[in-house]
């Protein structure tokens, strides 16, 4: 699926995708979801509810919903402990630009 969507893609288009990726999926996910849910479920159980629905939102595998899981939860702990979504969303960009990379790189 990756070499379908991406194998003609340059360094700089993946770039691209990784940057659009970890910009909206961190205003989506920590900057609304985890926002909203924590008064309602307190700290961590906004952390836990957003970073389990992250994973949910990435099914590849069952064991990458897992890892998406804890990524998650990471992000949206850097979200909490810095009080802006740069942290996240640069850490989000440059984990799924390294991502792509290495796995297009070996499926090539």
């Amino acid at each position: 699926m990756l070499p379908e969507m991406f194998g003609d893609a340059s360094p700089i288009g993946l770039a691209l995708v990784s940057l659009a990726a970890g910009v909206g999926e961190e205003l989506l996910f920590r900057g609304f979801l985890q926002a909203w849910l924590e008064p309602m479920l307190g700290t961590f159980g906004g952390l836990a509810a957003a970073s389990l629905i992250f994973g949910a939102a990435h099914p590849i595998t069952p064991g990458y919903v897992v890892v998406a899981s804890l990524m998650g939860g990471y992000l949206g702990y850097l979200w909490q402990s810095t009080g802006n979504l740069w942290a996240p969303i640069v850490t989000h960009s440059l984990y799924d630009f390294v991502v792509l990379c290495v796995l297009l790189r070996r499926r090539s």
